[in-house]
């Protein structure tokens, strides 16, 4: 497994607070964006959310 830290920056004033549901939504965006069908079928567990910044898994490549 590979982990990453992230956090979502945005040009709003406002404080944001992700939930399980956005965070898979963006990474999911991301994946297809970048790596196409075959990246949007890459599994993400999202292991925490606090605030603008969440911890993911991913698995790693062999």
């Amino acid at each position: 497994w590979s982990y990453a830290h992230m956090e979502l920056v945005t040009e709003s004033a406002e404080p944001l607070e992700l939930d399980d549901l956005q965070v898979k939504s963006y990474c999911t965006a991301a994946l297809r964006q970048s790596f196409g069908l075959s990246g949007q079928a890459i599994p993400v567990d999202i292991l925490k959310t606090s605030g603008s910044q969440c911890w993911v898994r991913v698995p790693r490549e062999d």
